[in-house]
């Protein structure tokens, strides 16, 4: 049985870096455990120093929601 509550990540190679990329995959991902799975909660995390995985998230609507030894802990909830 499942809980609705999922778990998504990512992660590029150094050369596909700043396309968008990973930007259009996490809000697919997210579209799709949402709208086809029926999550109502998906978390994710990231090292708190990968500036650029923070700025995926927040794009995608991602909020902070902890911290564990150096890891940044990110939710979205849909209403």
């Amino acid at each position: 049985m499942n809980s609705g509550n999922y778990k998504i990540g990512f992660m590029l190679m150094p050369h596909a870096w700043r396309n968008g990329i990973a930007t259009r995959a996490c809000k697919f991902m997210t579209a799709l455990a949402f709208d086809e799975l029926g999550a109502h909660k998906l978390t994710t995390e990231s090292y708190a120093s990968n500036q650029g995985a923070m700025r995926v998230l927040d794009r995608n609507g991602y909020a902070h929601a902890g911290l564990q030894k150096g890891l940044l802990q990110r939710r979205i909830r849909r209403a």
